[in-house]
């Protein structure tokens, strides 16, 4: 999971200090294929939250 923020991180950090750079489809794919993991990730870990909350 961590492999997965590093790499937005280091996306997004890209992504903020270029003005001219053009991307790499491949780069990007293997961003947005992260992304998509991390949601599903992520989203499990919000429902259990919001089901704690529930129980309080």
């Amino acid at each position: 999971m961590f492999g997965y923020l590093d790499e937005l991180r280091r996306f997004r950090h890209l992504f903020r200090n270029a003005y001219v750079l053009r991307f790499d489809p491949d780069r990007l794919n293997l961003v947005m294929r992260d992304g998509l993991r991390l949601q599903q990730i992520y989203q499990v870990e919000i429902n259990a939250f919001l089901h704690f909350l529930d129980a309080l």
